[in-house]
């Protein structure tokens, strides 16, 4: 048998969009010859679509969509197309298969195991399958999985009472059918394939797996779409990252070998994507960012040039009276390296404008924070100028260990539409910049090197009021993605006084990351979908 899989990204909503897309898998299908085309999960429509599954009207798109299909499959009567596509089955909502041959539709599989941890939220919005049936098609016996269906043995599966996959075990499958729409995390690659291999062994045939790739809001899938052998061999492992429209002959394999990036690597490539995505599925052509001298906002030019080209990329330099000169030789030598358009736009004299302007309800002098955050929220003023008057996306430059600690200025530095690096730590911030130079040198080794300062008072430093980044992070880590306690920490040897100061500035700042940009998820539990917390709270001991 030979399949195509159609590994694509697809824009929420963009129904003309999907079937184009299809209808060129078609052709690639056609001209090699295969019996079957293979779609990730929910296609038609776009993963997650969220509310936009509520509406009347996002139903009838996906009714119309349903018949052109249809008429698709009359068109290309020897391949049999297999879509995933919301549908709706005596007034009731499902997450489903759909396999059309000839124009008709032969066989509904619909989705058991509706996820609603983490990013996800199925049950608001679909009604479980209740059985995973065999195809028998072709003289081949084939089940349909989808995405959650086959995670049951995995993780997150408490909650669930049924194991879709054991409907499919001991019936001499041909071989199965692996929708699947799933996120990106950074290790989720070698998880997702030790599911895909699970079931393969499980069910004693091959996988099929297609996988979603794209950024969707804040969620970037990464592609990878697989297919592996029932003794764990590696058929076929899709490229990353991108859209793929790849024949395979099942009869004709030989094993390879799968290849996962490093940490490092897979961050560079999901956060390109991001930008990427972000500013072409919502309307822009090029972006604009403040540029400090800093490790942050260096990281985040050389991210939207790889993502961009330099051409869509303007950076803006802001001195304040405390400034230092080595931060703007810093940034220079980075501009002249990635030959990005930049201005400088000195905000002294704004400064002094704007104190000299608030002495009337500050007689004697601003406090020491209000005239720390007026520098900040003066740049953000000035980004968003610029943002309006040449349609240019404003990208973020905070990190996670800030957005955790509440060390950014609502309506200043937190400005932007994409908090591109919200979920790095500021040690992963320098692991990657480290990474980006040991491929090819763009970020000057002094900014690297020097100590991190937001240089709005004299002689400021980072760690006057943070503690020091490696221990912050490791406590970061513990209390947001393990979810300890402070006092499992402080158990564990950490610092007593730090880990409740460090707690308490976490939860004392939802309400600040609650008006943050959108951040990309990179990591188990970043700020976001992923991680509610109410704003009003007593802080949990």
């Amino acid at each position: 048998m030979k399949i195509t899989i159609l590994q694509s990204n697809p824009v929420i909503g963009d129904f003309d969009g999907a079937l184009q897309t299809l209808g060129r898998g078609l052709q690639k299908a056609q001209q090699d010859g295969a019996d079957l085309l293979l779609t990730s999960e929910l296609f038609i429509g776009g993963y997650p679509a969220q509310d936009a599954w509520l509406a009347p009207g996002f139903w009838a798109q996906v009714d119309h969509a349903r018949t052109r299909i249809a008429g698709l499959s009359k068109d290309y009567p020897s391949i049999a197309i297999c879509v995933g596509l919301p549908i709706r089955q005596n007034a009731k909502p499902y997450n489903a298969a759909v396999l059309w041959e000839k124009g008709q539709e032969i066989h509904i599989q619909t989705k058991r195991l509706l996820p609603d941890y983490d990013v996800f939220n199925e049950s608001r919005y679909f009604t479980p399958g209740d059985q995973t049936q065999v195809l028998e098609w072709r003289g081949e016996r084939i089940g349909i999985l989808i995405c959650e269906d086959a995670w049951f043995t995995q993780i997150h599966n408490s909650h669930y009472t049924q194991d879709p996959l054991c409907d499919l075990e001991s019936q001499q499958l041909s071989l199965v059918l692996h929708l699947s729409a799933s996120p990106f995390e950074t290790t989720k690659p070698e998880v997702r394939h030790d599911v895909v291999s699970a079931i393969a062994k499980r069910a004693g045939c091959p996988v099929v797996m297609v996988n979603q790739v794209g950024l969707q809001d804040d969620i970037i899938f990464d592609g990878g779409s697989l297919i592996i052998s029932p003794n764990d061999e590696i058929w076929y492992q899709a490229p990353a990252w991108q859209e793929v429209i790849q024949t395979i002959d099942l009869q004709n394999t030989s094993a390879q070998s799968i290849t996962f990036q490093s940490p490092s690597e897979a961050r560079f490539n999901a956060l390109t994507l991001a930008i990427r995505d972000y500013v072409a599925k919502s309307g822009f052509k090029k972006v604009v960012l403040g540029l400090s001298g800093g490790v942050d906002s260096a990281l985040i030019a050389v991210l939207a040039v790889e993502a961009l080209g330099p051409e869509a990329v303007t950076a803006i330099m802001m001195p304040s009276p405390y400034s230092s000169q080595n931060s703007l030789k810093d940034a220079l030598a980075l501009l002249q390296t990635l030959k990005i358009q930049h201005f400088t736009l000195p905000i002294s004299d704004l400064y002094a404008q704007a104190k000299a302007q608030f002495s009337v309800f500050a007689p004697q002098s601003l406090a020491s924070l209000t005239t720390e955050n007026l520098q900040s929220r003066l740049r953000g003023l000035i980004l968003m100028a610029y943002s309006n008057e040449h349609q240019a996306l404003l990208l973020n430059t905070g990190n996670k260990s800030e957005l955790a600690m509440g060390y950014c200025t609502l309506y200043g530095d937190m400005n932007g539409a994409l908090g591109v690096i919200g979920d790095l730590y500021k040690t992963e911030v320098y692991a990657l910049c480290e990474w980006i130079n040991a491929q090819h040198p763009r970020i000057p080794t002094a900014i690297l090197t020097k100590a991190p300062s937001a240089e709005l008072r004299p002689n400021q430093k980072d760690e006057d009021t943070l503690p020091e980044y490696g221990l912050l992070d490791q406590i970061l880590i513990r209390l947001i993605e393990q979810n300890q306690s402070p006092s499992s920490l402080i158990a564990q040897g950490f610092p007593e006084q730090t880990v409740r100061w460090i707690a308490t500035r976490l939860h004392q700042n939802e309400y600040k990351r609650a008006q943050a940009p959108l951040v990309p998820k990179l990591s188990l539990k970043s700020f976001g979908k992923g991680r509610r917390y109410p704003i009003l709270q007593k802080m949990i001991q």
